[in-house]
């Protein structure tokens, strides 16, 4: 019986909440890294060492999937987010184009 239905925004709240609540150190994150899917659909193996931009925007986009159904659902592009803006500009100084791309990590 899975409480959280395989949602990482709920586990990651039990996580963040079990360890301001207790006195121990430690928190047993079998549950997190079973709801927290790869992109092959496995969960997390903490054995297994990832690239922190890739680990981070894994983790922004199911944290976003777990806020779209809450009152702030644009909280992580708020507290953390920013844009890039592409511009094409010519010789004479016109802009051609312009493109602005949301981030959450510096490119």
């Amino acid at each position: 019986d899975d409480p959280g239905g395989g949602d990482v925004l709920y586990y990651l709240q039990a996580m963040f909440g079990y360890l301001h609540e207790s006195e121990k150190r430690w928190y047993d994150t079998r549950d997190f890294c079973g709801a927290f899917r790869d992109c092959e659909n496995l969960p997390l193996n903490p054995s297994v060492q990832m690239d922190v931009d890739e680990f981070l925007n894994m983790l922004f986009e199911k944290l976003e999937a777990g806020l779209g159904r809450t009152s702030s659902p644009k909280l992580l592009q708020s507290l953390f987010g920013g844009s890039v803006v592409n511009q094409i500009i010519d010789k004479a100084g016109r802009r051609l184009s312009e493109r602005v791309e949301p981030f959450f990590v510096i490119p």
